[in-house]
């Protein structure tokens, strides 16, 4: 398992229009000038409600992003979106420098948990946990992502949904066994020492099982948990 974490550069305190002159600032200067023309672009559909972004927190980290044995940058900037988005409120890109920084992806996302190459193609990819509260309901989804030739590839998608202590009226809206409640938790092992990397998926459910009003209902609840292998198989390139 090769865990990628190499934070190259870490931007803090210092704004745009800082008056220091050398090469982490004008490499960040670049970098704003980019975001500001990407978040202005109304054609990018990766980008949904971000309306600004915080050039105090930018984030680089170095891989092999777009091909195998090609090193590139990622670069995830700190910003504001709708409270409908969650977690998923940084402007996060694919570029490269060569005499100026060129931005091959562009997206609205979350800050990465791990960076791995899942499916030992020589791409590194991404997985991301971000959550939202939506109409009385809490949100996580779990996502692995490929930016390989400089396409977004959804490898493995998981969504968790808990109407508890999300503002919902449970002894309103639920019945008899309904599902309550998902939670998820996973790990990545190479289990066969193939240099893949499986997926180890908890999931515990909280099952509605009788109850008037809400105290009874929650303390009656049932919950089971299942446990799931995946692997990540390689992606058909566009």
């Amino acid at each position: 398992m090769r865990y990628l974490s190499i934070l190259i550069l870490l931007f803090s305190q210092i704004s745009c229009e800082t008056s220091q002159e050398n090469y982490q600032i004008s490499i960040k200067r670049l970098i704003c000038k980019k975001s500001q023309t990407l978040l202005q672009d109304e054609h990018i559909k990766q980008i949904w409600n971000l309306h600004s972004i915080d050039t105090t927190d930018i984030k680089i980290f170095k891989g092999c992003f777009l091909k195998a044995k090609e090193n590139v940058f990622f670069i995830s900037i700190g910003g504001n979106a709708g409270a409908s988005s969650g977690s998923a409120n940084r402007l996060n890109l694919i570029a490269h420098y060569n005499d100026s920084l060129i931005v091959d992806y562009g997206e609205q996302g979350a800050l990465p948990d791990t960076i791995l190459d899942f499916n030992n193609d020589g791409i590194d990819d991404f997985y991301f946990e971000f959550g939202s509260a939506w109409m009385g309901s809490c949100n996580n989804n779990y996502i692995i992502k490929s930016y390989a030739n400089k396409f977004e590839h959804i490898l493995f998608q998981r969504y968790d949904e808990s109407v508890i202590d999300c503002g919902g009226f449970l002894e309103e809206l639920y019945k008899y066994k309904d599902t309550l409640s998902t939670t998820r938790k996973f790990k990545f092992i190479d289990l066969d020492n193939d240099k893949k990397i499986e997926i180890i998926m908890f999931t515990d459910y909280e099952i509605y099982n009788g109850g008037k009003s809400e105290q009874e209902i929650l303390a009656s609840i049932k919950t089971s948990r299942t446990i799931d292998t995946i692997k990540i198989n390689k992606i058909n390139a566009r």
